[in-house]
């Protein structure tokens, strides 16, 4: 009853790590920016940095609706804006070794559903946020570089649902509260689901540089495994002000056991007090975060145009079931049954004087959630995203980095209520707007 719809098995990626690399599309593994966002698109590229901190941060505005199929009413996201900082250190040790620090948002989520919408039942709050904090070290080895660092990653999940009293089980035979006369879609209990926790994970990768105007980079990203022990729910009964319109009688013995006009709200009250099933109490669950693979090439046609293009695989199979364990209520199984997607990114940079760069970029990504796994709590479906910044030099050792992204997500059948593909009921549409912005300054040397 308690179960969020899709715990762990909607993750969300956030590639805008950095503006310049944003603008770009995140087309980066083998052409690193000159900020120090290269400790998350390609290790490997830290070899090549100067001694810089760099920080910035992406403004997330997304925006969606539902629209049922039969009765054509439409549901809304809210439109709230969130923000994912990043900060980057570098530091060169000698002999071609350079150290840095990156703090990153690898994965987010945040989903806001108005209070009444169609899907609340499923999920109409989905809040996911993980941090790394990347220590790295690279070196370089004549054309070739190499860099390695460890994550240690901090990750928090918050999902909250409505309860719908009608589809409850009444304890009297095999009667529902529908069958005494609760409408369907009744609010009876408001769950709020949190939990955090730490793991550890590696990230690794190589750059080449093939030719003076040829680079090619790959990086591996590992997954990590979130083991949320200590999480909690919080479970609010919500008033009905609904009463039994008849006598409710047991089945059994023909004795009445829900007089007629009685409060249903008094009934099931005693499920939010002492030992009843819907009291504020422990959960668990376990999130694994994908491993991720990319690979790319950057070409020099000219001296003032670069063309990058990078393949990305995510292991988003990872979510296939996923286990929901309360202290009082049954433990239940999601089965998500996810896919692995692949994924491109297609950027351009073109110097336009000494001082400023304008940047362009299209990616493209597979939806990784097969048809019954797409609800409220992420409506996911195949994407394409459109960039464009401009980077310029403000003095010796002062750089802004701005981007724009608009986000594009085709229409994809779903579902508002619990079940699997059978039970698709409309459309979700979805877009967002991100707006990224990045300072960086040089402790030496020049952009």
């Amino acid at each position: 009853m308690l179960a969020p719809g899709a715990l762990a098995a909607q993750g969300y990626g956030l590639y805008e790590q950095g503006a310049c690399a944003m603008a770009r599309a995140g087309a980066a593994v083998a052409a690193p920016c000159a900020d120090g966002s290269t400790l998350v698109f390609n290790p490997a590229g830290l070899a090549r940095m100067p001694a810089l901190v760099a920080i910035g941060g992406t403004g997330v505005l997304p925006g969606g609706t539902f629209t049922s199929t039969a009765a054509g009413r439409t549901s809304a996201l809210e439109r709230e804006a969130v923000i994912s900082p990043n900060l980057y250190l570098t530091a060169p040790m000698g002999r071609g070794v350079v150290a840095g620090l990156g703090v990153f948002n690898p994965y987010g989520l945040s989903l806001t559903w108005e209070p009444n919408s169609q899907g609340r039942f499923v999920g109409y709050r989905s809040v996911l946020r993980t941090t790394h904090v990347q220590p790295t070290i690279a070196a370089r080895l004549g054309d070739l570089s190499l860099g390695a660092g460890v994550n240690f990653g901090f990750s928090s999940v918050r999902l909250a649902r409505r309860v719908d009293l009608a589809a409850q089980p009444t304890g009297i035979g095999t009667t529902t509260f529908a069958q005494l006369g609760v409408p369907a879609n009744t609010d009876f209990a408001d769950v709020d689901l949190r939990a955090s926790d730490f793991a550890v994970g590696w990230h690794a990768g190589a750059l080449w540089q093939a030719h003076e105007r040829v680079s090619v980079g790959a990086r591996y990203l590992a997954r990590q495994t979130f083991r949320y022990k200590d999480g909690r729910a919080d479970i609010t009964a919500i008033p009905t002000g609904v009463t039994a319109p008849a006598d409710v009688r047991n089945p059994s013995t023909g004795a009445i056991v829900i007089p007629r006009g009685t409060p249903f709200d008094a009934v099931v009250a005693p499920q939010f007090t002492g030992s009843g099933a819907l009291v504020d109490q422990p959960a668990r669950t376990v999130l694994v975060t994908p491993a991720t693979a990319v690979a790319g090439i950057a070409l020099r046609p000219t001296g003032r145009l670069m063309l990058a293009v990078d393949a990305q695989w995510t292991e988003w199979s990872v979510f296939d079931r996923v286990g929901l364990d309360f202290e009082r209520l049954p433990r239940e199984v999601l089965d998500q049954q996810y896919r692995d997607t692949w994924g491109w990114r297609v950027g351009a940079e073109w110097l336009l004087g000494a001082r400023s760069m304008l940047r362009a970029g299209w990616t493209t990504n597979e939806a990784a959630a097969p048809a019954q796994s797409v609800t409220p709590v992420l409506p996911e479906a195949k994407r394409n995203a459109y960039t464009l910044g401009l980077g310029s030099q403000l003095g010796s050792r002062v750089a802004l980095d701005l981007a724009y992204m608009y986000l594009d997500q085709s229409p994809r059948a779903g579902r508002s209520v619990a079940g699997g593909v059978a039970q698709n009921d409309g459309i979700f549409r979805f877009d967002a707007h991100l707006v990224g912005v990045t300072v960086t300054y040089r402790l030496s040397g020049r952009r």
